[in-house]
C-alpha cells in the first residue's frame, strides 16, 4: 500500500505545526509515533534520528507533542488516526491503533550516557555526568562500613548525588528496586547454608529480573523504552554496552547499583566467614548426613576401643565449605604434609587456610580466644555479567489478581542461630550477614 498522503491530508494532521529541524512529512511521522505506539519520547527520538538523520532530545519531542494535543485535542487525534496510521508506514512501523500519547507520561530528562561502556573498562571515564569508576569504590567502600539493611536499600549519598541530574521520579524509582532487590536477595539467602558463598550465577539471573521490573516502572511513567537488538541490554559486543538514550542508560546504572551491593553483600559474609573459621560442634549436633567424618569415614562421637563414647566435637568449617569433620581427624590431617609444617587446605574442598586459622584449627582442642571482627581492606572491581536470566526463571513479582504489589520491605524472623559477632545491627532489621 502507498504511503503517500495528499498535502491536505498532511495539513490535517499537523494543523499547520512543524517539528523543530523538520518538514510536515516528517512532523506527521513524529506525531503517528507519538500516538500510535505507547513509546517514549526517548524512543520517539531515537527512531525519527534513526530514520531522517535528524538529532532531536527526548524533551524537544514531548514539548512539541503537548503543544500538538493542545491546540489540536482529542477530536483530532481520533479523526486522524488513519492518517497517522498510513504515515507510521514511513518510519518503517506497522501501526494499529491509536495508543497513550506521548504528552500523557511525565516530562523526560535527557542525560548524557557514554555511548559505548564496559565494566572491563580502566579508562576511568564516567558512565554519565558523575558516575566514575571512583565513585563505585567510594560507594563500595561506604556500605561496607555502614554495614546495615537501611544503607543497601536505598541510594548512597554518593549515588543520590548521581540520580539528582534524572529528577526526583527517577530517584524514586531507583529506591523502590533497590528496596524490592534487596528484600528478595537476602530472603533467597536465608534459605542457603548461614554465610555460604553467594551463587553468582544465580544472583546475575536475579539481576535481570529486577532490571525488568526497573522496566516496568520507568515505562509506566515515560512510555515504552527501546528494545535492543541484541538481549536487554541491546547491543553487547566484547563486554561493552551500546547506550543510546537516557531510559537505557538508567537501566545499565540501576544495574550496577545492585551488582555493587552484591559485592558487599558477598565481601561483608566473606570477612565473617574468615573471621569465625570453624565452629565446634557436639557430637549429638552434628546434622545426620554429616555423621561420618570425611577423614576416617568413622561416625563422630563413635565409641572408643574400651567402649566409652567420645566427647570429641566435630569441626564445621565455617570459612569455606561448611563439612562437618572430627576434631582430631582435621588436626592430624594439618600437620600431615612432610614438605612443609602443616598442610593447609580443607581436606574436603581444599580451600587454602591462612595461617592463622590453620593455627586456631591446630589449638581447637582447647579454648582460645575468637579474634575481633575485621574489615578488608581491598576493593576489588565488579565485574557485570550482561548475560540473559535463565529460561526457566519466573519473576519473584509477578502480580496475584486481585492484590495489589507491596512495596514495603519485612524483616522475617532468622531460620539459623544467631553467630557470635562484635557489632550488631538494629533488632527490627534483618542481618544480611546470616
Amino acid at each position: 500500500m502507498a504511503t503517500r498522503r495528499s498535502p491536505r491530508t498532511i495539513q490535517a494532521l499537523t494543523n499547520g505545526l512543524l517539528l523543530k529541524g523538520f518538514d510536515s512529512i516528517q512532523t506527521a511521522v513524529a506525531i503517528s509515533l507519538c500516538h500510535c505506539t505507547g513509546w517514549s519520547a526517548d524512543r520517539v527520538a531515537l527512531k525519527m534520528h534513526e530514520v531522517f538523520g535528524v538529532k532531536i532530545t527526548a524533551e524537544e519531542i514531548f514539548d512539541f507533542d503537548r503543544r500538538w494535543v493542545t491546540v489540536n485535542g482529542v477530536t483530532v487525534k481520533e479523526s486522524t488516526e488513519g492518517t497517522m496510521i498510513v504515515m507510521g508506514r514511513i518510519a518503517g512501523e506497522e501501526l494499529k491503533r491509536l495508543e497513550k500519547g506521548v504528552a500523557e507520561f511525565e516530562r523526560p530528562v535527557t542525560v548524557n550516557f557514554k555511548e559505548a561502556w564496559s565494566p572491563k573498562s580502566r579508562d576511568g571515564l564516567a558512565l554519565c555526568p558523575g558516575y566514575t569508576p571512583l565513585i563505585r569504590e567510594m560507594v563500595k567502600s561506604y556500605l561496607i562500613a555502614r554495614c546495615d539493611l537501611e544503607s543497601l536499600c536505598t541510594t548512597t549519598i554518593y549515588e543520590a548525588q548521581i540520580l539528582h541530574q534524572f529528577g526526583r521520579l527517577m530517584v524514586n524509582i531507583f529506591n523502590v528496586v533497590l528496596k524490592e532487590w534487596t528484600a528478595y536477595v537476602l530472603k533467597e539467602l536465608q534459605r542457603q547454608r548461614p554465610l555460604s558463598a553467594i551463587n553468582d550465577r544465580k544472583q546475575v539471573d536475579t539481576i535481570m529480573i529486577f532490571l525488568g521490573r526497573f522496566s516496568e516502572l520507568w515505562e509506566s511513567r515515560f512510555g515504552l523504552m527501546e528494545v535492543g537488538y541484541r538481549g536487554i541490554f541491546g547491543s553487547v559486543r566484547s563486554s561493552t554496552v551500546y547506550i543510546a538514550s537516557t531510559g537505557y542508560g538508567a537501566k545499565v546504572l540501576i544495574g550496577l547499583f545492585m551488582a555493587d551491593r552484591l559485592f558487599v553483600i558477598d565481601r561483608v559474609r566473606a570477612t565473617e566467614r574468615l573471621r569465625i573459621g570453624f565452629r565446634l560442634i557436639d557430637p549429638a549436633d552434628v546434622p545426620e548426613d554429616q555423621k561420618m567424618c570425611t577423614i576416617c569415614r568413622d561416625d563422630i562421637g563413635t565409641q572408643d576401643e574400651d567402649g566409652s563414647m567420645t566427647d570429641e566435637a566435630g569441626i564445621e568449617m565455617v570459612v569455606c565449605c561448611g563439612r562437618v569433620i572430627g576434631g582430631s581427624c582435621l588436626r592430624e590431617w594439618l600437620k600431615r604434609d612432610p614438605n612443609k609444617l602443616t598442610n593447609d587446605s580443607c581436606p574436603v574442598c581444599r580451600h587454602r587456610f591462612p595461617p592463622s586459622l590453620v593455627q586456631r584449627l591446630l589449638e581447637s582442642g582447647r579454648h582460645v580466644d575468637e579474634p575481633k571482627a575485621t574489615m578488608a581492606q581491598q576493593i576489588e572491581e565488579v565485574l557485570i555479567d550482561l548475560r540473559s536470566p535463565s529460561p526457566e526463571l519466573v519473576s519473584p513479582l509477578a502480580r496475584q489478581s486481585g492484590q495489589p504489589r507491596s512495596l514495603e520491605l519485612r524483616a522475617e524472623p532468622l531460620t539459623s542461630p544467631p553467630l557470635n559477632i562484635d557489632f550488631q545491627i538494629d533488632e527490627a532489621m534483618m542481618d544480611f550477614r546470616r
